[in-house]
């Protein structure tokens, strides 16, 4: 797994391509599991447009993120850190 590497890419845009290979998978494997009893909560985020920074990313690429905090989109820094769509359990977008 490149997850324990981010922290070594000199290039912004290599540690992206990475972290979304990354949250790709990890969100595969996680989403599914989020009614596991016994299992930390966590939400599943959309970015709409993660492909723009990312070309190698699906057009709207998933990540996850722990129930307590605001999203923040890894997929641009600060410029759109706010800017997410939550998923809902089963799939769909929230309302």
């Amino acid at each position: 797994s490149n997850a324990r590497q981010f922290h070594g890419y000199n290039d912004l845009n290599a540690a992206r391509k990475a972290f979304v290979a990354f949250t790709v998978a990890a969100t595969g494997v996680l989403e599914p599991l989020r009614a596991t009893p016994g299992l930390p909560e966590f939400k599943v985020w959309e970015c709409g447009m993660a492909s723009q920074a990312v070309p190698e990313a699906p057009k709207k690429t998933h990540w996850v993120q722990a129930i307590n905090r605001e999203p923040q989109n890894p997929f641009f820094g600060k410029d759109m850190l706010d800017c997410a769509v939550e998923i809902q359990r089963g799939g769909s977008n929230a309302p």
